[in-house]
């Protein structure tokens, strides 16, 4: 697919070019799944997986904060 294209500040220089294609299987290789890339997601699993983005994020802290405390008691005594 050749297509003839010019800058409009320089309509005298003439370039060809190759432009990309537009087929969902380029050379017959389907390089996306058009089921995953098109579909309406569920938005309850968004919200359950913020959930437990949250839940564990709350554990981290918990974590760190506990080996934090032992250091600092280790260092204490």
């Amino acid at each position: 697919m050749d297509r003839t294209v010019s800058l409009p500040n320089q309509p005298e220089k003439v370039t060809t070019v190759k432009l990309v294609e537009s087929s969902t299987a380029p050379s017959g290789v389907e390089l996306v799944n058009l089921y995953q890339t098109n579909r309406v997601g569920d938005p309850m699993n968004l919200v359950a997986l913020a959930e437990q983005v949250q839940t564990a994020d709350d554990f981290i802290k918990a974590n760190a904060c506990n080996k934090l405390t032992v250091i600092a008691d280790q260092i204490r005594f």
